[in-house]
């Protein structure tokens, strides 16, 4: 076989191999993350609406708006498959501000696919 025949079989079997391949990319892992924070965010709007605006609950939902981290960035994504099908174990650094304080966390996480959608496990 010549060399232009190894390279192109080559090519389709890495390609085939690469299509078969369902791991959650990247950005759908920080899809998910966000999407978490956002339903936070929305649980936290609902509490502070429950507690009214009377000027007693006004400090309040002041302290609980600020105790709540907004997220930043989703950075250095690593997703390792388990032995579940479709089921990831993955690990980002997770930038948050909360209080007026930014801090870098490492968070671990599982991510894993029912009925054709990639979900978020904390």
């Amino acid at each position: 076989m010549n060399s232009f025949k190894i390279l192109a079989i080559s090519t389709v079997l890495i390609a085939f191999l690469t299509a078969c391949s369902d791991d959650p990319s990247n950005r759908t892992v920080k899809g998910l993350v966000k999407k978490h924070y956002k339903q936070t965010d929305t649980m936290t709007d609902k509490t502070t609406t429950l507690a009214g605006n009377e000027q007693d609950n006004e400090s309040f939902n002041s302290v609980i708006e600020k105790a709540m981290p907004t997220l930043d960035s989703v950075d250095n994504i690593d997703c390792v498959a388990t032995d579940s099908v479709d089921a990831y174990l993955c690990s980002a650094d997770i930038t948050q501000t909360m209080n007026g304080h930014t801090s870098i966390n490492q968070g671990n996480f599982k991510v894993y696919k029912a009925n054709n959608e990639w979900l978020l496990d904390l």
